[in-house]
């Protein structure tokens, strides 16, 4: 039953001090020390850019969940952005995910989500249910990976594109995409995070039956 189901997203930003730990180096043949200031400064960005999607360098800002027969719905915020919230957010989601033992559902999350959540609990010593987490490839339940299930474990295309590719783009979505989270505010997360789930919870009823039957 898909109500036996933890469907989730989350979104992330860099975190504050991300570039004290970004190592960058000009290349050997650049002589001119501004050139090779430059260069780094250019670099440095551009690695800050892609701070978010780091579990070393980001932290988790929101987390989208849905559960229960009648899809009822908990969107966590870490409002300040902050560790202590971030802590609070991590251990919310660990007891939900016990408490539908296991079975999660999700687009890459054996890729990105589930190997996040799993860093950001050891970094803020957040206790995690191992025994419950289940990596496999080539399996599909109790982790339903829609977009590893839908490109065979190979390279695939975002599910925003999946979903306007076959018809099923919900009403409200006005083009975001994740690497815009960063910056919204925590009204535009929640609104976000809503719009993740209809998408997730609409492949899941196109795939039942295709990939899977649940």
């Amino acid at each position: 039953m898909k109500g036996n189901i933890l469907f989730f997203d989350i979104e992330t930003a860099p975190l504050p001090d991300a570039s004290e730990f970004i190592e960058v180096s000009a290349p050997s043949n650049y002589k001119n020390q501004e050139k090779i200031d430059e260069y780094i400064k250019e670099r440095t960005q551009k690695e800050l850019e892609k701070a978010a999607l780091d579990p070393d360098l980001g932290l988790i800002t929101a987390v989208g969940m849905g559960y229960g027969d009648d899809a009822q719905r908990k969107i966590l915020i870490n409002s300040g952005r902050s560790a202590s919230g971030e802590t609070a957010l991590l251990g919310e989601f660990w007891e939900m995910f016990r408490v539908m033992g296991g079975r999660v559902c999700g687009y890459n999350i054996l890729g990105f989500d589930l190997p996040y959540l799993m860093k950001r609990s050891f970094v803020n010593g957040v206790e995690v249910p191992v025994k419950m987490i289940d990596m496999r490839r080539y399996s599909v339940d109790p982790v339903f990976d829609l977009y590893a299930i839908m490109y065979n474990w190979g390279q695939g295309r975002g599910m925003k594109w999946v979903a306007k590719r076959y018809g099923f783009l919900p009403e409200g979505y006005d083009g975001q995409e994740g690497s815009e989270a960063p910056s919204m505010s925590d009204a535009e997360l929640e609104t976000y995070l809503n719009i993740e789930l209809d998408l997730l919870y609409s492949l899941f009823d196109r795939m039942n039956g295709v990939y899977f039957v649940e």
